[in-house]
């Protein structure tokens, strides 16, 4: 397991470490008004409080752990930080903190926005370029969102690999209405190659993952005519920092230090969809050359609709 400091500095007294865990150390603090260093964490069953308390002061706690719970609290103009790739965990934020990085599944206030839970959601956030101030990948975004409705129904246990086939058994039932919607589409159909369902409908499966994000006030969706003539729409991204902490969690699976099969697989798929569509804005030409072989193996647990988006996209030449 990684180890991470946890800090409480700033005015007031340092966050205290409650003694929930055999294998952590602690470090002291300067008391009242000065600043204080919590130690290492390197328990499994961690529950660590961070307070930071005044005009300027910090809290940051749960940074790093795999089973404990990270809570801070940031008053005045201080800033409350938790949960940074906590692992089936908690990540709570208070006042005008900001909480991320939950691999428990929860969703994750980031100040007024939500971190989305769907797969397809996330990789539309991702694939927004935020200094062109624009959506890329517009040609093949469609296909990468059915691979990661697909992948979704694998992980919900909705679907399986029957001889490269895709094909429904009893799962849980979907709470995201797209995901249930193509669910009875591969009810109705039966089983069919991974790649059928990928390079099916990919343009009104965009809409309404865009048109999800617009409802639930992640970004805004303004008409438009391109050259006074055609219509078009323009999308401007809402709450930022959810994007940030997404492009994090996604950029952090692929860490040496972090063991492959200990890897979220949500987190794990997102990076590699996002990777073998070349979504530039996760992944950099550069980045996916130096992480060849760390992203093979992710896709490999990732599963089916990997090689099945690639082939896609390689018959098209996008």
């Amino acid at each position: 397991m990684s180890r991470r400091t946890t800090e409480a500095a700033g005015v007031g007294r340092r966050g205290a470490r409650l003694p929930a865990g055999p294998a952590g150390v602690g470090g002291g603090g300067t008391g009242w008004g000065g600043s204080g260093r919590g130690g290492t964490a390197r328990s499994r069953r961690w529950r660590i409080v961070a307070l930071g308390n005044g005009w300027s002061g910090v809290g940051r706690s749960g940074e790093g752990m795999r089973e404990g719970q990270g809570v801070a609290r940031g008053n005045g103009r201080g800033v409350g930080r938790t949960g940074g790739g906590t692992r089936d965990g908690q990540s709570v934020a208070f006042g005008g903190g900001r909480a991320g990085g939950s691999r428990s599944g929860r969703v994750v206030a980031l100040g007024k926005g939500r971190v989305p839970e769907a797969l397809g959601a996330r990789l539309f956030l991702l694939a927004y370029d935020p200094e062109r101030g624009r959506l890329t990948g517009r040609g093949k975004l469609g296909k990468v969102l059915r691979a990661a409705v697909l992948v979704e129904l694998q992980l919900s246990g909705n679907v399986v690999d029957d001889g490269r086939r895709a094909r429904v058994v009893d799962g849980v039932v979907p709470g995201d209405p797209l995901v249930a919607d193509v669910l009875e589409e591969l009810r109705a159909v039966g089983p069919r190659r991974w790649r059928y369902w990928i390079d099916r409908r990919g343009g009104a499966t965009v809409r309404r993952v865009r048109d999800q994000l617009e409802r639930d006030h992640l970004i805004k969706v303004e008409p438009r005519r391109v050259l006074g003539i055609f219509p078009a729409d323009r999308i401007t991204l809402r709450h930022p920092l959810v994007r940030r902490q997404l492009l994090q969690s996604a950029r952090d699976t692929l860490r040496p230090s972090r063991v492959v099969s200990r890897v979220d697989l949500r987190d794990a798929s997102v990076v590699v969809l996002a990777a073998t569509a070349d979504l530039r804005t996760v992944l950099t030409k550069e980045q996916r050359a130096r992480h060849k072989d760390r992203l093979a193996q992710l896709a490999v647990r990732v599963g089916p609709a990997v090689p099945a988006l690639k082939k896609s996209l390689q018959q098209h030449q996008y």
